[in-house]
């Protein structure tokens, strides 16, 4: 049985929600120009280390259920470029704790979920309502992610003290993938 015909008898077993879910997931794929073919970490691999942090944001923010554009889009934001000089930071410090490619995905995966999860528990937005009085909205978006990226570090060392230290991060990742 080829891999289509595979696809084909078990897209017939799939719920009505489950159906939507990859409709939207290879309508994500399409828009983004995903045609490569390998391994999901030789995938996130050649998008470099910036499409794999916009991927996670998209990732963590679907996850929630919450609104998401696509990274296509996010790279066209004026806080891409701010982001862009954070990156290389992010991920000096997680290839310090990680060994291996999988590890590091973990990881960054493990790091957006805090860092999401800090900016819902301590964080908001002030906004002026129309009348011109301030109001804060804890909402978590793209953007605010894309800026506050750099606090990755932080929040990992936050709610594992000491770990990237001792290099017991990778068992936390490793403790995850059970």
């Amino acid at each position: 049985m080829t891999k289509l015909e595979q696809a084909e008898t078990l897209i017939r077993e799939l719920t009505r929600d489950e159906l939507a879910r990859l409709r939207q997931r290879i309508k994500i794929n399409l828009d983004n120009g995903i045609h490569y073919q390998g391994t999901p970490v030789e995938q996130a691999k050649a998008g470099g280390d910036e499409r794999i942090l916009l991927d996670a944001i998209v990732r963590g923010l679907e996850a929630r259920g919450l609104e998401y554009p696509l990274p296509s889009l996010l790279m066209a934001t004026p806080v891409y470029a701010s982001f862009r000089q954070k990156t290389p930071g992010v991920f000096k410090y997680l290839r310090r704790a990680a060994c291996t490619d999988v590890e590091l995905l973990g990881l960054v995966t493990l790091g957006m979920d805090l860092l999401i999860r800090d900016i819902e528990k301590n964080q908001g937005d002030w906004v002026k309502d129309p009348d011109g009085s301030p109001r804060k909205v804890t909402g978590v978006s793209a953007r605010q992610l894309m800026s506050q990226v750099h606090r990755i570090p932080q929040v990992i060392n936050l709610a594992f003290p000491g770990y990237a230290e001792a290099g017991l991060l990778r068992m936390i990742v490793r403790q995850g993938q059970r």
